[in-house]
């Protein structure tokens, strides 16, 4: 029984101290002690630092993003110019064939039907127009 009543006496004073501490506060509900103040600081300051990270971390992904189709647009673009240096080849190579095609053929005009400058003049300078207009007499 004695010990019972210890305990008692620790629980009335324990709820004092709640019903003080309670009473206090509703009282004065407008009071906040520096250590609240500063709890809630942390608080906002780290979930200030979460965002901060997070939208680093959605900048930086972004960026690599970026680098990734930028990195794949470069190749195509070196492929269309490689392509396109290879068809410039193909075009210069067919038109100096084709060159020498007229060539011959202006050979073979000026051992059959003698020199004609104005009709067919320096090969180099060839005009289809010119060609196109002469009427053989």
């Amino acid at each position: 029984m004695f010990q019972q009543n210890l305990h008692d006496e620790d629980d009335v004073h324990v709820q004092d101290h709640v019903y003080n501490h309670d009473q206090y506060h509703h009282q004065q509900p407008n009071v906040v002690t520096d250590e609240e103040k500063r709890l809630r600081r942390m608080a906002s300051n780290r979930e200030s630092a979460r965002r901060t990270r997070m939208r680093e971390r959605m900048m930086k992904e972004g960026l690599q993003m970026q680098v990734k189709q930028l990195m794949a647009y470069n190749q195509f673009l070196y492929n269309k110019y490689i392509s396109l240096l290879e068809y410039n080849h193909q075009i210069l190579q067919e038109n100096s064939q084709l060159k020498e095609t007229v060539s011959s053929f202006h050979d073979q005009y000026t051992i059959s039907y003698g020199n004609h400058e104005g009709i067919l003049g320096n090969t180099n300078d060839f005009d289809l127009n010119q060609l196109s207009s002469y009427q053989p007499s």
